[in-house]
């Protein structure tokens, strides 16, 4: 009995000497990228353009007509990324959730904007004809667009959203201009 305790005891203070650092899951690019033009409309039929990225951190994400399990997974784990960013209000108020509907017209939910919406504020769903979200749309993943329009690299779907938030904050304290 006395063996099991110490083995208890030591387990126990072993775990309170480990540095719990979340690895990042962040799929950077090389250089951050700038995107192509482009002119969106919002679920409240406002012009959304590259002019609206400029000075806030953006998640981008996608999805098509049902099922919509993917979409709702990505919407849910930008969500809790938002609510990790508590820690730095700031930042958190210059977070802004873009998901770009890439589905035929007659395949949108009536009420999309509103389905996007229920997540919080600051997330807008944007569409268009296919064309025009050709520039934005990529493969599944959660995009990071730093606060001067560039392109910053992937989120795979699976993404630990303590982790999401940590690289967002890292990045956003950075002081080299290539980060952001």
């Amino acid at each position: 009995m006395a063996a099991l305790l110490a083995l208890y005891a030591g387990y126990y203070w072993g775990n309170r000497q480990v540095v719990r650092e979340i690895p990042a899951s962040l799929l950077r690019l090389p250089a951050p990228l700038a995107l192509a033009p482009f002119e969106l409309l919002d679920q409240d039929g406002e012009t959304f353009t590259n002019s609206h990225l400029n000075g806030r951190w953006s998640l981008l994400l996608s999805g098509r007509p049902p099922p919509w399990e993917a979409t709702r997974d990505r919407l849910t784990l930008a969500a809790r990324v938002r609510n990790r960013l508590a820690v730095d209000p700031g930042l958190q108020r210059r977070l802004q959730v873009l998901f770009v509907y890439l589905g035929p017209e007659e395949g949108r939910p009536p009420d999309l904007g509103e389905q996007i919406r229920f997540h919080g504020e600051r997330f807008i769903t944007l569409e268009d004809p296919p064309s025009a979200t050709a520039p934005l749309a990529s493969p599944p993943g959660i995009r990071l667009i730093g606060p001067r329009g560039r392109l910053l690299g992937t989120f795979p779907d699976r993404s630990n959203p303590a982790a999401m938030a940590q690289e967002i904050i890292r990045l956003a304290r950075s002081p080299d201009p290539a980060a952001e």
